[in-house]
Order: structure tokens, then sequence, then C-alpha cells
């Protein structure tokens, strides 16, 4: 009898890790599956100070804001887009006339106040949320064609960091970015 453990990383809403045991039996196979969200090594990795860092988006910022005090929904980067744009305690930052982001509002407001940026996929794919910093210089970004300011969270499924926002965000997704001030 052969037994092989194997890891899988869910990239999802909320991240689980999932453990599939696999039996082999002279050509028969048997297959017993167990998930937690949110709780594994690709939901989260726990430094010296045993703080987890968040390797997805929405756990991250959820995170971070509870940390803060501020409360949002435990669910997807589109969900808690929504929750934003429909919460009295979170105003959008206007876009400029050309229809574009407007990328200084968004890096003044974020050194008085939390400014979120969020990309709402508008389908079942996964959106993207991420914290912008206002107390880093905004910094050109050729793909946006503008200055934008720094945002933190994971990229790619890495561990939270701050990086310019065209790092956080491809350039084609700005129709569907928003920038929202906790105004409480």
């Amino acid at each position: 009898m052969i037994k092989i453990l194997l890891f899988v990383s869910c990239l999802f809403i909320s991240g689980c890790v999932a453990q599939v045991n696999t039996t082999h039996t002279k050509g028969a196979a048997t297959t017993r599956a167990s998930a937690s969200a949110g709780t594994g090594a690709a939901g989260r990795a726990s430094g010296a100070s045993g703080t987890a860092h968040h390797r997805h988006c929405n756990l991250f910022v959820i995170h971070e804001m509870q940390k803060r005090g501020i409360h949002l929904p435990s669910s997807s980067a589109n969900a808690i887009d929504v929750h934003l744009k429909n919460s009295r305690d979170w105003r959008q930052i206007p876009r400029l006339r050309s229809g574009r982001l407007d990328h200084a509002a968004a890096h003044n407001a974020a050194r008085r106040n939390v400014v979120l940026v969020s990309y709402n996929s508008g389908s079942s794919r996964s959106g993207h949320v991420a914290i912008v910093e206002g107390r880093m210089p905004m910094g050109w970004s050729n793909s946006f064609n503008a200055n934008v300011p720094h945002a933190s969270g994971p990229v790619r499924g890495s561990r939270p960091k701050t990086v310019l926002l065209s790092f956080q965000f491809a350039a084609n997704k700005e129709p569907r970015m928003n920038y929202f001030v906790y105004t409480r």
C-alpha cells in the first residue's frame, strides 16, 4: 500500500489549504480531502513576532483594518469593493474629468486618513484590494503614465509589501479600480 500526501494551495476567497490523502491498493484508489480556511501555510506564515502575514489581499486588508478598529466584511476583494461603495463609513474619491483615477487626491487623503484602493473584476474571478500609503512619496509609473502612490498588500501571493501602485495593479485595470477614504 502506497500513501501519498499532497498539499494543494487554493487561491480563492479565503485562501485555504486542502490536504488530500490518496491510498493506492492494487490499482484501486480512494481519496479523502479536508480543508482549513486561511490557517495553512498558503493562508499565512508566522513571523518571529507571531503576526500573521496574509498572502491574500482580502485577508491582509481585513486584518490591517481590524488592527485600526475598522470593520470590513470577511469576504472576497470584489465583495469588499461593493461594501466600500455602499458603506456610509467610506467615500469614493472622485475621478478626474478625463475619467482617470485621481492618484494625487488619494495620496493626499492617505496622509490623514485610511485609504483603500480596489479593483472589482465584475465577475466571479477575484478582484484586488490594497492600502494606500500616504507617508511615502508618489512615484512615476510608465504603465499608468502618471505619478502614483505606494500601496501595501500581497503581490502575486507573496508576503505583503509596500510598492508603487503599478506593482499592485496592472494599468489596464484602471477603469474598474477605485480609491476609497475612511470617513469616521
